[in-house]
């Protein structure tokens, strides 16, 4: 396994705690480079995607991309920024 990729749909908000066990879980077994894409978000300021990353007890250095997966722009920035991350986080 070289990188992951984990999309999160901010419209799912009842599956957060969900959520955040599957990816503490990934951390816990695999250090590999990671980036999260957060897709149909209300709004895209910081301040909701901060708050997305708190709810997830990801740290301040996660790298998260607001995303539209059905456009092949957004999934080459997922991709380029994946390239820019060093293991786990």
């Amino acid at each position: 396994l070289l990188a992951n990729i984990f999309l999160i749909d901010c419209a799912e908000e009842s599956k957060i705690d969900y959520t955040k066990y599957v990816i503490q879980q990934w951390f816990a077994n695999y250090s590999v480079p990671t980036i999260f894409g957060l897709t149909n978000l209300p709004n895209d300021d910081m301040q909701y995607i901060n708050e997305i990353r708190n709810k997830l007890e990801l740290p301040p250095e996660t790298q998260m991309l607001v995303i539209d997966p059905g456009n092949f722009s957004h999934i080459r920035k997922l991709l380029f920024g994946l390239t820019q991350t060093k293991g786990n986080i």
